[in-house]
């Protein structure tokens, strides 16, 4: 089927403007009925008449009466016109309530910590809507993946980024194993962190290194800071399985380690002062990481 050229279309808001005019005998009478003013529609009229070639309606100064052509175009219209305005009438339906795929990514640590439970709490109370998980410890474009949203640390937050709070307030824990507390000693101070190694988590798709944020239990204010830096890993898992086997310290979500600290396999470093927002941190400080 050759395709029609644009200057020969017409759009579906001038066929019921023609509609409405064939039904109401006038351009006056159709113009109150569907708020145009009468000049406005005699210009719909004529511009479909130049763009189609031929008259739609015969008139004088008494009558207006449709051709038989714009009989025919109407009648073979009316159906479809039907079944698009139900469709549109369904797409504006007044049941507000959720429905459709809600896909959410996040880190592999947020599903035990809190997300599995709110998902499967959210598809409970919106039957309609299917939850569509999906754990990944790369920070990803939401946009380019697919995803409603994602779940992220506040210290992970991009600028062009609206984040709005979502689960517990999760507790961080700076922690390390007994071996390396014997041989490198305990830091006492935020300042004496930076001299010691430390297992970071990288950002894979920013090629950067997550700041340890610590809050300074004398003056009350926080600081974004990283160790020497020993290992690099992109998953929670290795850097809990890095700070046991004794490479140094490791910031980690304090659920995450509740058995290991129970164990006496990891012991807790400044207790109560790491913390997870960088909203009041100081500049970031970091220590020069080559060793």
């Amino acid at each position: 089927m050759s395709e029609i050229p644009n200057n020969k279309l017409i759009s579906l808001d001038d066929l019921s403007v023609l509609r409405a005019v064939a039904r109401a005998g006038g351009f006056r009478a159709a113009a109150v009925q569907i708020g145009l003013s009468p000049s406005r529609v005699s210009d719909i009229v004529r511009r479909c008449e130049d763009r189609l070639g031929f008259r739609l309606f015969e008139r004088n100064t008494r009558h207006v009466a449709p051709s038989d052509v714009l009989v025919n175009l109407l009648h073979q219209a009316d159906g479809p016109l039907a079944e698009l305005h139900d469709l549109i009438a369904g797409m504006a339906d007044t049941d507000t309530a959720p429905k459709g795929v809600l896909r959410i990514g996040a880190p592999v640590a947020a599903g035990p910590l809190f997300l599995t439970k709110l998902a499967a709490d959210f598809a409970a109370q919106y039957p309609s809507v299917s939850v569509d998980l999906r754990y990944d410890d790369t920070i990803v474009d939401p946009i380019a993946e697919g995803l409603d949203l994602v779940v992220r640390s506040s210290a992970f937050l991009q600028q062009d980024h609206h984040a709005l709070p979502i689960g517990p307030k999760i507790a961080l824990s700076l922690v390390a194993s007994p071996n390396y507390v014997d041989g490198h000693g305990r830091p006492e101070t935020i300042a004496q962190v930076a001299d010691h190694d430390g297992i970071c988590f990288r950002l894979r798709t920013e090629d950067r290194l997550a700041p340890w944020m610590l809050k300074n239990s004398e003056e009350g204010d926080a600081v974004a800071m990283l160790p020497r830096v020993r290992a690099t890993v992109d998953s929670l898992p290795d850097v809990i399985e890095l700070a046991r086997a004794g490479l140094g310290l490791a910031m980690v979500y304090a659920d995450a380690v509740k058995e290991d600290l129970a164990k006496g396999q990891l012991v807790e470093i400044l207790s109560g002062q790491a913390i997870n927002s960088p909203a009041s941190a100081s500049p970031i400080c970091q220590k020069d990481t080559n060793r």
